[in-house]
C-alpha cells in the first residue's frame, strides 16, 4: 500500500548550500493502489501555513524536489491521468522536517480518492472488534475466537500481537469489556467477564491488570481525562462465554480512578441498554455531559432512544429517534445512526445537538446493520460496512451512496482516522460470512489541517469542504444557504495559523461572527461585526467570554464581503472595503474557522480560506 516513500536527501543547512531541506523521492510500488494505469503527471505539494506550489516531478525513477519552505508540515501527492483526473492521492501525517535525519523516509499510503484499497492484515480474524488510535499506531482488541489484542502500524501496514494480563485472556477475557483511548495516547480496557481494567502503554504493551469491586460487562466505556473513564449501563452478570445473563440490566454509572482504582459513583440513567456507545458533549456553556446510544435492551430488542447524562447531578434525558453509531461532528454536535450490532439494518440517522432535547433527522439513504462511522479531515462522515459505503454531508443534511468498493465489507468491521486523513478498516467478516483480518485504507479527499486554499459555496451541493452548521434546524436551504438562531457552522478542513478568510454574505441587523481558532463549542475566537457598533474580538475559554479588542464601527446591514486576517499574534476585520478591527494578540489558538448567526438569519454565499 505504500507505493511512494519521501527519503530527506539533506537538512543540514551548511551541508545543502541553499535555504532549506530538499527531498528525494523515490517509488515504492506495493500494489495497484499506487501503480496506476494511465498516470501521466505527478504533483507534490508542501503543505504548511502557506500556499504551497504543487510541483511536477518524473513519475519514474528517483527525483530530488527544489527546495522546500523551512515550515513545511506536511506532503501531498497527487498523480494525475491524461485528462487532469486523480488515479490515486496521498498525504503525510503532520510532520516536521526538523525530525529527520538525512536518509530517513516518509512514508506516503497512496489509493484512488473514495476507494479502498488493502493495505496487511491482522494477526487474527475478528468480527466486532474495536479500534482505538493510540500514540504508536492502531490498538485493535476483540472480535477473535480466543481474546487477543494487536497492534497495527499504518506505515508499515502490519500488525503485531499484544499480550494481555491473564484476567483478560481464555476464550471469553475481552466479550463485553470496554475499550477507550485516552487523551495522552494511551488507552484502556475495562470489565468484562472479570471485574478490572489494563491499560496499553505505547512502547510498553498492557500493564498488569486491576480489579475492581464488581462486575460490569457490556457496557458503554467513555475516557473523561488521561486517568478516569466513565462506565454505564450494561449488565452484572455474565455467564461463562461472556454473554449477559438473561435480563440483568445496569441503569447505573461508575467513574473509575485508573491511578488510584478508586470507584465512585457516576451519572443515574433512566433507560435500559447493553452494548450501546457514547461520547462526551460539549455545549457552549462549557457544560460537559455524556451521550449514549444504540444497544438493545433486556429483552434484546434495539434501543432507538439515545440519552444525555448528566454529570453536575441533574436527571438524564431522553434523546428519540437516535441511531446507534456516533461520531463527532465539525460544529460540535454528534451523529449517531443506523441499526446496532444483532438487529435488522435501520435507516435512522439524526444529529444530536448539544443541550438540545430533539435529535435533528438526517434520513439516510439506504439501512445498515453497525457500519463504522467515522468523521473524515474534511467534515464529512463517512459509514463503511453492509454496503456500498454511504458519506452524510453535513452542508446539505443528507446522505450520499458512493461507489461500490468491489469489496465485501460484511459483519460489524471496525475503522479509525488516521494521522494522514486516512481511514483504515480492520476486519468483519467477509463475502463468504466468516470473520476476517483484512486491513483496509479509504482515501477520501486531500482536504484537511493543513490545506492551504479552500472555497466552500454551501448552497452548492457539489461544493466542497463541508459546512457544518451546529444545529442542522437552523439552517434554511429554500433559497441560498442561511443560518438562523443563535449557532454557528465550521469550515471542513483547515485550521489556522496564519490565513484569511474572504466571506460573501448578507449581514442582518443583529449582526455575524466570524470564528476562528475553533477547537470546540466553548473554546474559539469571535470577530463580532453588528452593523452600527464597534467591530470587537471576543474570546471563548471554557465557555467564558472576554473582550480582549475593540474596533472601529461597523458598516450598515446588507449583502457585503468580509475579510478577516489571521497571523499568530493579530486579527485584522474589513467589512465592505473598511478596516474595522486591528488587535495584537499574544497567544491566538489554532482551530477550526467558520461563521455564527446572532440570533437573525445569515445568507452565506461563499467562504474562501487562504493561508
Amino acid at each position: 500500500m505504500r507505493v511512494r516513500a519521501l527519503a530527506l536527501g539533506c537538512l543540514a543547512l551548511v551541508a545543502c548550500g541553499d535555504d532549506g531541506p530538499r527531498l528525494h523521492l523515490a517509488p515504492v510500488h506495493a500494489s495497484p493502489c499506487g501503480a496506476v494505469a494511465g498516470a501521466r503527471t505527478l504533483l507534490v505539494t508542501p503543505l504548511g501555513d502557506f500556499v504551497g506550489e504543487r510541483l511536477s516531478v518524473p513519475l519514474d525513477g528517483p527525483f530530488t524536489l527544489p527546495t522546500l519552505p523551512a515550515d513545511t508540515r506536511g506532503l501531498a501527492v497527487e498523480v494525475l491521468g491524461a485528462a487532469g483526473e486523480q488515479l490515486a492521492i496521498g498525504r503525510t501525517a503532520p510532520l516536521a522536517l526538523a525530525d529527520f535525519a538525512d536518509g530517513d523516509a516518509i512514508p506516503i499510503a497512496m489509493g484512488p480518492p473514495d476507494a479502498l484499497c488493502p493495505a496487511g492484515a491482522l494477526t487474527a480474524p475478528r468480527d466486532r472488534a474495536t479500534a482505538v488510535v493510540v500514540g504508536d499506531g492502531v490498538l485493535v482488541v476483540g472480535g477473535a475466537a480466543e481474546a487477543s489484542a494487536e497492534r497495527y502500524d499504518p506505515d508499515a501496514e502490519t500488525a503485531t500481537p499484544l499480550a494481555l494480563p491473564p484476567a483478560f485472556t481464555g476464550g471469553a477475557g475481552v466479550v463485553g469489556a470496554g475499550v477507550a483511548a485516552l487523551p495522552d495516547g494511551r488507552a484502556v480496557v475495562i470489565g468484562g467477564l472479570r471485574p478490572g481494567f489494563t491499560i496499553y502503554t505505547p512502547g510498553e504493551g498492557f500493564g498488569a491488570a486491576t480489579l475492581l469491586a464488581e462486575t460490569r460487562a457490556h457496557h458503554v466505556t467513555i475516557a473523561l481525562d488521561e486517568r478516569r473513564v466513565l462506565v454505564a449501563a450494561g449488565c452484572g452478570v455474565v455467564d461463562d462465554t461472556g454473554a449477559c445473563e438473561g435480563d440483568n440490566v445496569r441503569r447505573d454509572s461508575r467513574i473509575v480512578d485508573l491511578t488510584t482504582g478508586v470507584v465512585t459513583a457516576g451519572p443515574a440513567l433512566a433507560i435500559a441498554r447493553r452494548d450501546g456507545e457514547g461520547a462526551l458533549e460539549l455545549d457552549g456553556s462549557g457544560r460537559v455531559t455524556a451521550v449514549l446510544t444504540g444497544g438493545t435492551d433486556e429483552h434484546g430488542d434495539p434501543v432507538t432512544v439515545g440519552e444525555r447524562l448528566a454529570f453536575d447531578g441533574g436527571a438524564p434525558q431522553a434523546l428519540p429517534g437516535t441511531g446507534a453509531r456516533l461520531a463527532r461532528l465539525d460544529a460540535g454536535g454528534l451523529l449517531a445512526a443506523f441499526a446496532p450490532l444483532g438487529a435488522a439494518p435501520a435507516a435512522t440517522a439524526a444529529v444530536v445537538v448539544p443541550a438540545g432535547a430533539t435529535p435533528r433527522a438526517t434520513g439516510a439513504v439506504a439501512t445498515r446493520t453497525a457500519p463504522a462511522l467515522v468523521t473524515q479531515d474534511d467534515g464529512a462522515v463517512l459509514a463503511l460496512g453492509g454496503g456500498v459505503p454511504l458519506r452524510y454531508q453535513p452542508s446539505q443534511g443528507g446522505w450520499e451512496a458512493l461507489p461500490d468498493p468491489g469489496v465485501t465489507l460484511g459483519g460489524a468491521p471496525a475503522a479509525v482516522r488516521w494521522r494522514d486523513g486516512s481511514v483504515l478498516v480492520f476486519g468483519g467478516r467477509d463475502g463468504g460470512g466468516a470473520p476476517s483480518a483484512a486491513a483496509w485504507r479509504f482515501r477520501p479527499r486531500l482536504l484537511g489541517p493543513l490545506t492551504g486554499a479552500v472555497t466552500v459555496v454551501p448552497g452548492d451541493a457539489t461544493s466542497a469542504p463541508a459546512l457544518t452548521p451546529l444545529d442542522p434546524a437552523d439552517v434554511d436551504r429554500s433559497d441560498g444557504w442561511r443560518l438562523g438562531g443563535a449557532s454557528w457552522a465550521v469550515v471542513g478542513g483547515p485550521t489556522a495559523g496564519d490565513a484569511r478568510l474572504d466571506v460573501v454574505l448578507t449581514v442582518p441587523a443583529a449582526g455575524v461572527a466570524v470564528l476562528s481558532g475553533f477547537t470546540d463549542p466553548a473554546n474559539h475566537d469571535d470577530v463580532v461585526l453588528v452593523p452600527g457598533q464597534a467591530a470587537t474580538l471576543e474570546r471563548v475559554r471554557a465557555g467564558q467570554r472576554t473582550t480582549p479588542c475593540r474596533g472601529g464601527a461597523v458598516p450598515p446591514a446588507g449583502p457585503t464581503a468580509v475579510q478577516v486576517i489571521l497571523t499568530r499574534t493579530s486579527v485584522r476585520a474589513v467589512v465592505g472595503g473598511v478596516a474595522v478591527l486591528s488587535c495584537a494578540l499574544d497567544d491566538r489558538q489554532r482551530g477550526q474557522l467558520g461563521l455564527g448567526a446572532r440570533g437573525e438569519p445569515v445568507a452565506i454565499g461563499s467562504i474562501a480560506v487562504s493561508r
